[in-house]
């Protein structure tokens, strides 16, 4: 099954980025659009794994996640990869304002690892996924707001937010897009106080 490990959003951070989204949406452009229910902070894509992967991945998220604080995070800025004036991928950044969730990912990647899956060599980059560019020669417009709204003045999703829990997801393609189920979900060492 196609899966990946991740942490879930506030509904209402969710709605502020679909407003984001809006707004992107006016310059034009050729791109795929995440819905507000597929969004989330991704901390390893695994690809495909089997049954026995991950049976053996969930007993190890179990112990990573007894053992690791929640972290306090917020959603700002915008940004793209591979760079703003020629996006493939737009996002919103991750800013971690209390917490270890690089040494979480880490541990998070080191599982992956041990249950037979190849290291991933990117550079762990926090955001969220908001759209895929599918055809940059006709999504100038779309490439120049998001310069403008990379180059400008830092915005905010929302409130900070406390972490809860890592999830484990399926990803199903299909033909309207993916689908992403809860798997699993692996409570960290304490709930979130209020």
């Amino acid at each position: 099954m196609r899966s990946f490990v991740a942490l879930e959003l506030p509904e209402a951070v969710r709605v502020r980025l679909q407003e984001e989204i809006g707004r992107l949406r006016r310059a034009g452009g050729c791109a795929s659009w995440v819905r507000p229910e597929h969004m989330h902070l991704t901390l390893r894509f695994l690809g495909e794994i089997g049954e026995e992967q991950k049976t053996a991945l969930s007993r190890m998220l179990r112990d990573v996640c007894a053992t690791a604080v929640p972290m306090q995070l917020a959603v700002e800025g915008i940004g793209a990869f591979p760079n703003p004036r020629r996006p493939a991928v737009v996002w919103a950044g991750i800013r971690v304002v209390m917490g270890d969730l690089a040494g979480l990912q880490q541990r998070i990647e080191q599982a992956a690892r041990d249950i037979g899956l190849g290291p991933d060599n990117k550079a762990f980059h926090p955001h969220v996924t908001l759209a895929r560019i599918r055809d940059l020669a006709a999504s100038g417009g779309l490439a120049k707001a998001v310069a403008e709204r990379a180059d400008g003045e830092m915005v905010s999703f929302g409130d900070e937010f406390q972490t809860a829990a890592v999830a484990l997801f399926r990803s199903e393609l299909k033909s309207g897009g993916p689908v992403h189920t809860r798997l699993e979900e692996f409570p960290l060492l304490c709930k979130p106080c209020s």
